[in-house]
């Protein structure tokens, strides 16, 4: 191995993570692929804001807590849909900080998605302050994505992620499949609360 090989290794992992909580070249493409359907998809688009939406927004940072990533919270938002066990201790072990409901916070500004995908500090379903209203009235919606989580022969990907606008709070949850180098979406679901 290269000292340039191993230079790269270490950026990759912050500090206080474990090497596989470090992110992944197929992390921006399960993200990327997800929002990208999100934008495309009539009936998801309909639901939220009418009109032409240009771009479907990422909120720069991922969540702080990982209340959103625990089984019995999925499995209640989820019902009668089930995901893997595999995939959601794999959810959970990525974004699992040094605390117990403390998340690793990452950055996805570095990241380069489709440009139909715009990075930024905007509003937040999260608890952080709410962006300017005229970046999100040009958007679909805001996004909020936890580090996806995988099978462990990286086959199935889970993505959970905060969306807003919703005025009581929303979470999305993708289950995507491997396709050659890239990964389509399998299913897709809003839970939103009350």
């Amino acid at each position: 191995m290269s000292w340039a090989l191993v230079a790269v290794a270490l950026v990759t992992v912050q500090a206080g993570q474990r090497p596989d909580q470090a992110l992944v070249p197929d992390d921006r493409l399960v993200i990327e692929t997800a929002l990208l359907h999100f934008y495309t998809e009539k009936g998801i688009k309909s639901k939220f804001i009418p009109g032409v939406s240009r771009v479907v927004m990422l909120h720069r940072w991922s969540p702080e807590k990982t209340g959103f990533l625990m089984e019995e919270q999925i499995d209640s938002e989820l019902r009668p849909r089930k995901l893997p066990r595999e995939l959601i201790r794999s959810l959970m072990a990525r974004n699992q900080g040094k605390q117990e409901f403390d998340a690793i916070v990452r950055d996805w500004k570095p990241m380069k998605f489709n440009p139909r995908i715009e990075v930024g500090e905007y509003g937040s379903l999260m608890g952080r302050r709410r962006g300017p209203e005229a970046l999100e009235r040009r958007s679909l919606g805001v996004f909020d994505c936890y580090a996806p989580g995988y099978s462990r022969d990286k086959s199935t990907a889970v993505l959970r992620a905060g969306f807003s606008p919703s005025a009581h709070g929303a979470m999305a949850t993708y289950l995507l499949k491997r396709k050659g180098s890239g990964w389509r979406v399998l299913w897709c679901k809003f839970s939103y609360f009350a």
